[in-house]
């Protein structure tokens, strides 16, 4: 059975503890190119943390992100994820591996709009080509429609760099989308 758990970083000793376990195993772990995404401090600021399981069983993490350089009751969710090195082996199916990605986003998706007011959730990553496969996925395993624009960048983080510029795939009020620093 899979489930995600979410709360507020600091709130649950338990999960609290796991969670920075997970993330300390990721940092250290070298042979990934984005290990430095995954200090502590890339986490001090996050409004929820998550942990997907997998008949109780760790096996991804990610959190949810709130930035003042997006629009009011917009909110990053996927945001840092991660997969539990165990879990990161190529033999696993592309089937299970996507219901514990979109059970993850669900959970957020839901989560936010309920408990944060979020009017907007969205994906991003600098890399491209992975839009298209994550909204069906969703579709399938979730019954939620996403929505992808593919004629826009958006500002991602506060530092205006060429890697803050990405692609997003959304779900809720199209609306924001119109006061969004993009290019």
């Amino acid at each position: 059975m899979i489930r995600t758990e979410i709360w507020k970083g600091g709130s649950n000793t338990v999960l609290d503890s796991l969670f920075h376990e997970l993330r300390e195993q990721n940092y250290l772990d070298r042979s990934h190119p984005l290990y430095q995404n995954y200090t502590d401090r890339n986490f001090t600021f996050c409004e929820r943390l998550s942990i997907t399981f997998d008949n109780d069983k760790p096996v991804c993490c990610s959190s949810i992100m709130k930035r003042s350089c997006w629009p009011e009751g917009a909110y990053r969710i996927l945001n840092r994820f991660w997969k539990v090195a165990s879990e990161r082996i190529d033999t696993l199916n592309t089937d299970t591996k996507m219901l514990r990605v979109t059970d993850n986003i669900k959970a957020q998706q839901e989560y936010a709009i309920k408990h944060l007011n979020a009017k907007l959730v969205f994906i991003s990553r600098q890399e491209d080509n992975w839009q298209e496969f994550l909204i069906k996925s969703i579709k399938k395993n979730t019954g939620y429609d996403w929505c992808l624009d593919k004629s826009n960048l958006y500002q991602t983080f506060e530092v205006v760099d060429d890697s803050c510029w990405q692609r997003i795939i959304y779900f809720g009020d199209k609306n924001l989308l119109t006061s969004w620093n993009k290019k």
